[in-house]
């Protein structure tokens, strides 16, 4: 079920499926780090970048959590990983403060 759109963005100039757009664009690029971390974690490790990798991820999972954008089925390609985030990290939302 969509929610209604705020009420700044009812006039707005954005085409109606803008949101559809946007849902489809968040799920390609979690394809993107699914297919990161799959392929190429090994190089992420010996560059150092590991921990970057990571925290990209963590703010990536809460916006698109956030903004509902990605359902949670679409998840699973990850999900031994996002399982494994912090509590907090995972439900913000529902305490409403930043991570």
């Amino acid at each position: 079920m969509r929610s209604p759109p705020p009420a700044h963005c009812v006039d707005s100039v954005f085409p109606k499926n803008y949101v559809d757009k946007v849902k489809s664009i968040a799920k390609r690029y979690f394809r993107v780090y699914a297919h990161i971390f799959y392929s190429h974690l090994e190089v992420l490790r010996k560059s150092g970048i590991e921990k970057m990798f990571y925290d990209s991820l963590t703010y990536f999972l809460i916006f698109i959590d956030m903004y509902s954008l990605v359902p949670s089925t679409d998840l699973r390609p990850l999900a031994s990983l996002v399982n494994i985030f912090p509590p907090k990290a995972q439900k913000y939302a529902l305490a409403g403060e930043p991570i």
